[in-house]
């Protein structure tokens, strides 16, 4: 087994991209319109893609590719950042367990290679199909929020073939759950925020009452921005530690 891995640290605007449900009893509640209109790759996303893997030789194969791209959200990344990377592309197989995304990934990038699929990548059954299948595997800002990462890592060294690789780029630390962690302690607030949440203001929306949405907004900013700070554009900043990890089976 090789195994490359790069730990980086940044200052980013936060956007997640995920396929997993992390609790069988939590529903995704994701904006896939917000989402699709945010959907921007972190400059260290596009340096994973087009430097790290071109630098290791990922794009150079002779033989035809099946890729994988688990969290594939609302489709941008998969389809105008990842499927020109592969000149001898067979097929690029999108994944993402909220059907929303999905949806809108057909929608707005559609393409005869790549084959947009609803499915949750903790479940054994739902990529079952694909297992020695897949000659690389990638998955950006998803494995930071599986449940369990160890079945995780074991469920893609069985989708991969002899000599099959994957690339995963997820966190290791965000500011922005630190600000979540903090509100959901304030008194104000925990009544509402009771459940594991995926830390994101379109999840956390459907359980806080709409007489109650501005100030919930006000306040989940003041925590945002008192945990990492704001740009001069007066966005807020958010504190990241990153992995890279690349490795061959």
């Amino acid at each position: 087994m090789g195994l490359f891995t790069l730990n980086h640290s940044g200052s980013q605007t936060l956007l997640s991209r995920c396929g997993a449900v992390p609790d069988s009893k939590t529903t995704l509640h994701y904006d896939a319109e917000v989402y699709s209109q945010l959907d921007r790759p972190w400059d260290s996303i596009v340096r994973f893609l087009y430097v790290t893997l071109a630098d290791l030789g990922w794009y150079k194969g002779t033989d035809e590719e099946v890729v994988m791209d688990v969290g594939c959200g609302p489709g941008r990344l998969t389809s105008q950042f990842i499927l020109p990377c592969f000149p001898n592309l067979k097929k690029l197989i999108a994944l993402d367990a909220v059907p929303s995304m999905i949806e809108m990934a057909k929608s707005l990038y559609p393409h005869p290679k790549i084959e947009y699929v609803v499915a949750n990548f903790e479940d054994d059954s739902a990529v079952e199909w694909w297992k020695q299948q897949v000659t690389k595997f990638i998955s950006v800002h998803c494995f930071n929020r599986m449940k369990s990462q160890y079945d995780a890592f074991k469920r893609v060294y069985e989708l991969l073939p002899p000599n099959g690789e994957a690339a995963l780029f997820f966190l290791l630390h965000n500011g922005y759950y630190n600000a979540i962690t903090k509100l959901a302690k304030d008194p104000k607030w925990q009544s509402y925020i009771t459940v594991n949440f995926l830390f994101s203001v379109s999840e956390l929306a459907p359980c806080i009452p709409d007489s109650k949405m501005a100030d919930f907004k006000k306040d989940l900013f003041h925590y945002t921005f008192k945990e990492n700070g704001m740009n001069t554009d007066g966005t807020p900043v958010d504190k990241t530690t990153t992995l890279e990890l690349v490795v061959q089976k």
